[in-house]
């Protein structure tokens, strides 16, 4: 949710989320973390992060151009996981971007591969009120539960 809003909406749209929930309503979504080694939750994946996953498949697509070696790689992985959260639009990466890339404001491109990370830290910081879990078998994917109890 919050990689397809642009970050000054963000802000208002938690608030938003926190407000509208009573005793009995619960929500829960999920999210993936640059940081996360894929393997550690489905063995049968190779080592390292969905980012890893995305920028390597992209790496034969025609019209990816910037990826042309490994290192380019490693440096996107490293920048990823440097940041609160970030959108990885085919292989280029934006931190924390702002509405130029909001998914609600731009057109993108067909065939395109559009993909959002958040840190656990950052998602806590967003939902003080929400319980984070981690991915559980074979998912990736943490999950994070809001509730007003």
């Amino acid at each position: 949710m919050a990689g397809m809003i642009a970050r000054g909406t963000m802000d208002g749209a938690v608030g938003s989320i926190d407000a509208a929930f009573d005793k009995e309503a619960v929500a829960a979504f999920t999210f993936c973390d640059a940081r996360y080694d894929r393997s550690l939750t489905s063995p049968d994946l190779p080592s390292g992060s969905d980012v890893r996953k995305i920028l390597e498949q992209l790496e034969y697509k025609t019209s990816s151009h910037t990826i042309n070696q490994t290192s380019n790689i490693d440096e996107i992985i490293e920048r990823a996981r440097r940041a609160n959260w970030c959108l990885l639009i085919d292989e280029r990466l934006h931190v924390e971007p702002g509405p130029e890339v909001c998914n609600q404001e731009r057109v993108g491109s067909p065939g395109e591969s559009y993909n959002s990370y958040f840190t656990v830290d950052y998602m806590a910081s967003l939902f003080p009120h929400g319980i984070v879990l981690p991915p559980v078998s074979p998912e990736w994917q943490h999950c994070c539960i809001l509730s007003d109890e």
